[in-house]
């Protein structure tokens, strides 16, 4: 009788110790599963990786088009998604009255409204496609700008109802970081009225604390959504901050990586950048994805060892782990996933009906080719 009692209190025991390590995971209702590749051949002259930002998704004249920026030669090559072909490519002219160099945006409206962004903010192209360039929009005029702004590269762009949206980063003395993290991170210029509104994004108080938190963690990310409205992201700060279609903060929503232990750190070491980028926690770029109506916010985790050889610290970090949030309409968080590793070039993403693309094209990922462009989908399951 008492063998039973123990083996009773024994089970009794093991099912009390099992309810409390359920993770945080299990009460999640969504998740993101890879189903299938998406590939396409490159010639010689096509590298298969690109800037980050440097590819989209729309369907042009009926055709499901990937857009991708050839960064080596300058070039941008439309894929048919549904051929899985090239079926088109435009070279960029960098001779002549209005050379178009060191692109780092872009956003096709339609087969003769290309948009593309140069590094610095002072000019927004017009291209057809033809590759002619028959619109310049002069943005260095606006005094606001130049005021603003002097050198800062630019990082971002999207279009939406006859409006640039834009984003920067600042390239002022981080040693003062109470005026380094007060420089307006968004631009927003009207196509139809020729005006320019250069201050609606700023630094959150974690950063204007006075706190230095490197280059690479200065570099903000937004998205768009249906409405309008423009969810911001910042690689040090937990939440995400929003602003409405008038370019008006709204407020803050929490949206965590459960893996990471804390706030990050401040950048003390002087000459040690990449070592810093590399080891904090951090949050990288935030996506909207029309299609579903979610969010997804990439996160990558701070680890100790050796760095990996690179010419960049942002390549750098793809050798970190990486975590995917998954939020809802309304930003609440619904997931959580963490991305095999070293397998994902994850600074190429983009979103089509099927669901969510990331590149393949990790120096690390034994199945890259150097002659294929290649995508897994990430398809959102709900629970």
């Amino acid at each position: 009788m008492r063998l039973y009692l123990y083996i009773y209190l024994f089970f009794l025991a093991c099912s009390f110790w099992l309810s409390g390590c359920h993770t945080e995971n299990e009460a999640y209702t969504a998740t993101l599963t890879a189903s299938g590749k998406l590939t396409f051949p490159l010639d010689s002259l096509t590298p298969n990786y690109t800037i980050p930002e440097g590819c989209s998704y729309r369907l042009l004249n009926g055709i499901p088009t990937l857009t991708y920026f050839n960064r080596l030669n300058y070039t941008l090559v439309f894929f048919d998604v549904k051929k899985k072909e090239e079926y088109h490519r435009i070279q960029l002219k960098k001779q002549g009255m209005y050379p178009v160099n060191h692109i780092v945006g872009m956003e096709v409206i339609s087969r003769d409204s290309i948009l593309l962004l140069p590094m610095y903010i002072k000019r927004l192209y017009l291209l057809n496609w033809q590759g002619d360039i028959y619109r310049v929009y002069n943005l260095a005029k606006e005094a606001s700008l130049d005021r603003m702004w002097k050198n800062e590269p630019a990082r971002q762009l999207d279009f939406v109802d006859q409006e640039c949206i834009m984003g920067t980063t600042p390239l002022a003395d981080q040693n003062q970081p109470n005026q380094y993290y007060r420089i307006p991170l968004g631009a927003a210029y009207d196509l139809k009225t020729e005006k320019l509104n250069v201050n609606f994004i700023e630094y959150p108080p974690l950063y204007q604390n006075k706190t230095n938190f490197g280059f690479y963690h200065a570099q903000s990310s937004y998205c768009i959504n249906d409405k309008g409205h423009i969810v911001v992201s910042f690689p040090a700060d937990p939440n995400l901050y929003l602003y409405d279609r008038s370019k008006r903060f709204t407020g803050k929503v929490s949206a965590e990586c459960s893996q990471f232990s804390g706030k990050v750190s401040a950048f003390t070491h002087a000459g040690e950048e990449e070592k810093y980028y590399f080891n904090e926690d951090g949050y990288e770029s935030v996506y909207y994805d029309k299609y579903r109506n979610v969010y997804y916010r990439f996160a990558t985790a701070g680890i100790d060892g050796k760095l990996p050889v690179s010419s960049n610290a942002l390549y750098k970090g793809l050798f970190k782990p990486v975590y995917i949030i998954i939020l809802d309409e309304k930003l609440n968080k619904i997931g959580e996933i963490l991305l095999p590793e070293n397998k994902h070039y994850f600074l190429n993403t983009f979103i089509n009906e099927d669901g969510l693309y990331l590149s393949d094209s990790h120096p690390e990922n034994p199945e890259m080719k150097e002659n294929k462009l290649s995508f897994t989908c990430y398809k959102l399951v709900r629970h």
